[in-house]
């Protein structure tokens, strides 16, 4: 039985997680015999040669071996094909069987190769930051990080930027994380995405594309983006699609008054490309996106984006995700990993760069600590389990319906930077501007 590269495999206390990245799904057993013979087959070995290594481990026949290698095979084969023993990938208490702690190590982080881009979006997030003069990382760090990663068992990297394809010997960095076992997603914004390099993505595994788009037409989207951004995105999505019989393409769309009344034309152009997942964001004011005061989306636009994408979601063939996302993607920063900055500073989530005291929220820098310290800190599993607490109840419920959708019920770096709190008072809960409309 030869197992897709998308499916991967990590150990965990008392047992061990099968992680179908392409259909979003994970499957627990306790058999440690089943993980054994699972790394086994990711090492291309034959069955005879898995046979023979057990049946030297164990002590018994190789029929004996081979009879139990089968009946694996077997309950390998239904639980990818069985949805009552899988789960989606989401961290809320009640949907996971799991306690998240068991992980000894992160499930997948994400890496900022670099701040550079080749636009100038006017709501960037990076922003400002491509100005900073930094000592990036080298390929050597990289080949460090991927080899920590593999020993670790952490199945996945998130490549991001700015613009990831801008970073020196970025073909060499897929490379290295392919040459290690390393499943790769990448967000872009898109527009280098030739057919060249969209091969070049085929040849390492890129299994996930990440784009941005902002809205139905050139004329929305290039408000944001730029001139000619909308076609060149969307040939890009067009290409992808063409070019790998296995890659999945999913889009970020951040949305506000300017496009609010385009989110259902949105969905059906992306539906028709081909994409699988479209999620929705409201756009926040920081970085660059704070001269954009006028487009920041009301709390009754929030409702209504949030209400349209749940409707959305059930009349057409794709996944749409609003700010509480449907069905969050591995890998959340704060409950499954963490992101690395382009100089190597280790932060729980990447929004923390946008507050000024970074310090109490720094958990590291890979070039210093190995990944695992890092990862078993007493700062990084204390904002963990806080992030369990408040994903297992609301601590506001003081706009009603609203607080559905509001930030304060379930992301602890929006409430850092809005109230400097993980989770905000009484009393400043009480005087949240949300409880006017803006």
């Amino acid at each position: 039985m030869n197992l897709p590269f998308w499916i991967k495999v990590k150990k965990i206390k008392n047992g061990m997680l099968l992680v179908d990245f392409r259909n979003r799904k994970f499957y627990l057993n306790k058999s440690i015999l089943l993980y054994k013979v699972i790394k086994m087959l990711e090492k291309k070995y034959h069955k005879e040669k898995i046979i023979h290594i057990l049946s030297n481990e164990v002590g018994i026949s190789p029929l004996k071996v081979k009879l139990k290698i089968e009946a694996l095979f077997k309950e390998i084969s239904e639980m990818l094909l069985n949805d009552k023993n899988s789960k989606s990938f989401t961290v809320a208490p009640t949907d996971a069987p799991i306690d998240w702690s068991c992980l000894t190590s992160p499930l997948g982080i994400s890496l900022l190769l670099t701040y550079q881009c080749n636009l100038k979006c006017k709501h960037c997030l990076v922003g400002s930051f491509r100005d900073l003069q930094i000592l990036g990382l080298n390929v050597e760090d990289i080949n460090r990080l991927a080899e920590q990663m593999e020993t670790q068992e952490i199945l996945k990297i998130s490549l991001n930027g700015g613009e990831p394809m801008m970073k020196e010997d970025f073909s060499r960095i897929l490379e290295i994380f392919y040459l290690h076992n390393i499943l790769i997603e990448l967000s872009t914004n898109g527009v280098l995405l030739n057919r060249e390099n969209i091969q070049l993505m085929n040849n390492f595994h890129v299994l996930t594309y990440i784009l941005s788009l902002e809205g139905s037409n050139s004329k929305t989207n290039d408000f944001i983006r730029g001139d000619g951004t909308f076609r060149k995105i969307i040939n890009s999505i067009s290409n992808i699609k063409k070019s790998s019989s296995f890659s999945e393409v999913e889009v970020e769309v951040t949305y506000g008054k300017h496009n609010l009344k385009e989110i259902e034309e949105i969905v059906v152009l992306l539906e028709n490309l081909g994409v699988s997942r479209v999620q929705f964001a409201r756009l926040r004011p920081w970085n660059y996106g704070n001269n954009l005061q006028h487009f920041i989306p009301s709390k009754k636009d929030i409702m209504y984006l949030n209400k349209k994408t749940i409707e959305l979601h059930q009349k057409y063939n794709i996944t749409v995700d609003g700010d509480i996302p449907i069905s969050k993607p591995l890998g959340c920063n704060l409950i499954l990993g963490f992101e690395i900055l382009p100089n190597g500073d280790v932060l729980p989530c990447r929004i923390f760069e946008q507050c000024n005291n970074k310090k109490a929220v720094l958990l590291g820098n890979i070039k210093k600590k190995k990944l695992t310290t890092i990862w078993q800190s007493k700062k990084a599993q204390r904002i963990r389990s806080i992030t369990y607490k408040l994903a297992e109840k609301k601590p506001c419920d003081l706009c009603g319906n609203f607080s559905n959708f509001c930030a304060t019920n379930y992301c602890i770096v929006e409430n850092y930077l809005k109230f400097g709190k993980f989770i905000p008072s009484v009393d400043q809960l009480k005087k949240c501007e949300m409880h006017v409309e803006i």
